[in-house]
């Protein structure tokens, strides 16, 4: 999960924290339909509580969506 990404990529514009959860989300099946793991799982996985993991993943999907969108 230490991946590097340029500093003006979307991944590179996320923090570290918000890095570490969102690639955790979805290796691990948070954003598989059905998914394969809760929200609680994924927060007990990463030694967080469970709204610190969905703030991080809001966050980071907020600045994602906002780097892809901001033209329109």
């Amino acid at each position: 999960m230490d991946a590097r990404f340029p500093p003006n990529s979307p991944m590179g514009r996320l923090t570290e924290k918000q890095r570490r959860v969102l690639i955790a989300a979805y290796k691990l099946g948070y954003y598989d339909i059905p998914r394969r793991i809760t929200s609680g799982e994924m927060a007990r996985k990463l030694n967080l509580v469970k709204s610190t993991f969905s703030a991080h993943v809001r966050k980071a999907e907020r600045r994602l969506l906002t780097e892809m969108l901001s033209e329109f």
